[in-house]
């Protein structure tokens, strides 16, 4: 028995001694494909790129940090373009942006974040786009300080184009419009918190343009503009 005792306390000590030799050889290995390829002032590391082997230079992960410490930005740059999942932080911690990129193109969507960590716009992007165009063909979700939607526009060609929304605080559509080449044009519409129409009218070459119709909260029409290029030239109320 204490023979059996002395064999087993032996190979749970060997086992043991394989783990951590694993591990620390894991680590060694991880540490030695990173590159510091840029330091701060005080020598702490700015600029990591984790290569997945010591022969392909071309794809890695890239890694900033702050002077402080905290993550920057983290993304993959397969043959040399971004790919996957990138994401990007405030010095005090909270998300930035995150974007999704396929060899080099936006894909999906882009998420965009207040310094105090609220979430400020999403883009909804249509197939892909360039990283080096300022806006891409999709949709734009505006959000207030407390995460809530409070607009949407459709993009084309970096202009609104389409059909768009302003939202109540709880999520109602509070205004309905239409854009063509970034100028509004077509019928508008504007809504009450209850969900009843207040205003409708056109535009034409983004200025108000014929008859516009105001209604009361109780859906009672109250009053008419007629518009030209504009400007009001008659006003009728409704008895």
């Amino acid at each position: 028995m204490i023979v059996g005792n002395k064999q087993f306390m032996e190979m749970q000590m060997t086992r043991c001694i394989l783990i951590i030799v694993l591990i620390f050889f894991s680590a060694c290995k991880e540490r030695y494909n990173e590159v510091v390829v840029q330091r701060w002032e005080d020598g702490s590391e700015k600029i990591i790129h984790t290569f997945d082997n010591q022969i392909d230079t071309t794809s890695y992960v890239r890694t900033f940090y702050y002077q402080n410490g905290n993550l920057g930005t983290k993304g993959r740059i397969n043959n040399g373009q971004k790919d996957g999942i990138w994401e990007w932080w405030y010095s005090n911690g909270n998300k930035k942006d995150l974007a999704n990129f396929n060899l080099g193109l936006y894909v999906n969507e882009r998420k965009h974040w207040r310094e105090d960590g609220s979430l400020k716009l999403i883009e909804v992007i249509d197939n892909s786009c360039d990283e080096s165009i300022e806006c891409c063909d999709g949709k734009l979700l505006f959000y207030n300080e407390q995460s809530i939607k409070v607009m949407e526009y459709n993009m084309k060609d970096c202009e609104y184009d389409g059909v768009g929304y302003s939202y109540f605080s709880d999520g109602k559509i509070k205004r309905e419009f239409n854009y063509r080449k970034g100028k509004k044009e077509g019928v508008n519409y504007e809504y009450y918190p209850n969900g009843n129409l207040r205003v409708s009218g056109e535009y034409q070459n983004d200025l108000e343009q014929g008859k516009w119709v105001y209604v009361d909260s109780l859906g009672k029409e109250e009053a008419y503009e007629f518009y030209e290029n504009g400007k009001v030239v008659k006003t009728e109320l409704v008895n």
